[in-house]
C-alpha cells in the first residue's frame, strides 16, 4: 500500500509536470493542408510562438524563424482546436472528462453550469454560457421553416444528433422516432437559410463521453446534410463566435495556439478527426494520455 501510495505520488508529480511544460522555442508546422475555421488552404505552413499563432503562410514562402524547431507534416491536416457546444460537467468526474476530451482534440467545452471549473495544460478549457442549452427543435418541420426560424431570431441550434440517433436505438424509441427521421429535414432547412449550428454533445448522456462523441457528432451532422467544411465550422469558429470566444475557433496570427493535428483530410473525408497526430493547447503539445494520469490521481 506505502508502495503504491508513493508510485502514484511519483506518477501524479510527472504528470502535472509533463503537462505543464511550455514550449521554449517556436516551432512550425510545415506543408499542410489548414482548415483555418472558416475556409481550407493547401500547403502551408504555421508558426507557433509562446502559445499563439505567430504567421501563417505558403509552406515554400513562409519565413520560419531562428532557432524555430521544424514539424514536416506534408499531407496532414491542421484545425483548430475543437469546440463541443454542450456538455455538462459531472463534479465527481471533472478532471478525468476535461483531460480525456483534450486528448481527443477538444480543447474546449462549453456547459450550462459548473462551480469553479479546473484550469491546466492538460485540461480543456471551460466556457459557462446558459445558451449551450439551445437543442434541436424538431415536430415542426413541417409547417414552419426552421432554418428561416433561427435566422431571424439571430439564434443557433445544437442538435445533440448523437443523443437523439441514442434515444431512438432504446426500447423506448417509438416515443422519438418522429423526431429521428424529422432530424435529417431540420438540417436540412438550417443549411439551406445559412443557420448557425454548432456541434455539441451533451456529454454525459448515456451513450455519450467527453472525448470520441463530438467526432461520432460531426459525422452525424455530416450524414444529416451538412457539409464536410460546415461540420467543421460547427465545432470551430461558429461556437467560438456563438460563445463570444474571440481568441480561438480559428488558426489566425495572435490567436491561441489551440490546434489539432490529423492524418488525412477532413474536410472531404470527415472522419478524418478522429485519426489524430497530435494535440495543442496554447502551444504546448498535450501527452497523448493525461487524462490517465488525472484517473490515478483522482
Amino acid at each position: 500500500m506505502v508502495v503504491r501510495a508513493i508510485l502514484l505520488a511519483v506518477l501524479c508529480g510527472l504528470g502535472v509536470l509533463i503537462a505543464a511544460q511550455p514550449q521554449d522555442r517556436p516551432f512550425v508546422i510545415r506543408n499542410v493542408r489548414v482548415f483555418d475555421g472558416v475556409s481550407v488552404r493547401q500547403h502551408q505552413s504555421v508558426v507557433v510562438r509562446d502559445g499563439h499563432i505567430e504567421s501563417i503562410g505558403p509552406a515554400d514562402a513562409l519565413v520560419v524563424p531562428d532557432g524555430a524547431e521544424e514539424l514536416e507534416e506534408d499531407g496532414r491536416t491542421l484545425l483548430p482546436g475543437l469546440i463541443d457546444a454542450h456538455v455538462h460537467i459531472d463534479p465527481l468526474r471533472t478532471i478525468e472528462a476535461l483531460g480525456r476530451a483534450l486528448v481527443l482534440g477538444v480543447t474546449t467545452v462549453v456547459t450550462p453550469t459548473i462551480a469553479e471549473p479546473p484550469e491546466g495544460s492538460h485540461l480543456a478549457d471551460v466556457k459557462i454560457s446558459e445558451r449551450s442549452e439551445a437543442h434541436l427543435l424538431v415536430g415542426a418541420t413541417g409547417v414552419v421553416d426552421l432554418g428561416h426560424l433561427v435566422t431571424r431570431s439571430n439564434s443557433f441550434v445544437i442538435p445533440t444528433l448523437s443523443v437523439l440517433y441514442r434515444l431512438c436505438e432504446t426500447p423506448d424509441a417509438a416515443a422519438v422516432l418522429s423526431s429521428c427521421q424529422e432530424a435529417r429535414e431540420a438540417i436540412r432547412q438550417l443549411g439551406a437559410a445559412d443557420a448557425v449550428v454548432l456541434a455539441g454533445t451533451d456529454a454525459p448522456f448515456p451513450g455519450t463521453t467527453y472525448d470520441a462523441s463530438l467526432h461520432w457528432e460531426l459525422e452525424h451532422l455530416v450524414e444529416a446534410g451538412m457539409t464536410p467544411t460546415a461540420a467543421l465550422r460547427a465545432a470551430t469558429s461558429a461556437a467560438a463566435d456563438a460563445f463570444q470566444m474571440p481568441d480561438r475557433g480559428r488558426i489566425a496570427p495572435g490567436l491561441r495556439a489551440d490546434l489539432v493535428l490529423v492524418n488525412g483530410d477532413p474536410t472531404s473525408q470527415i472522419r478524418a478527426t478522429r485519426s489524430i497526430e497530435a494535440v495543442w493547447k496554447r502551444g504546448v503539445r498535450v501527452p497523448r494520455t493525461p487524462w490517465v494520469m488525472a484517473e490515478l490521481c483522482s
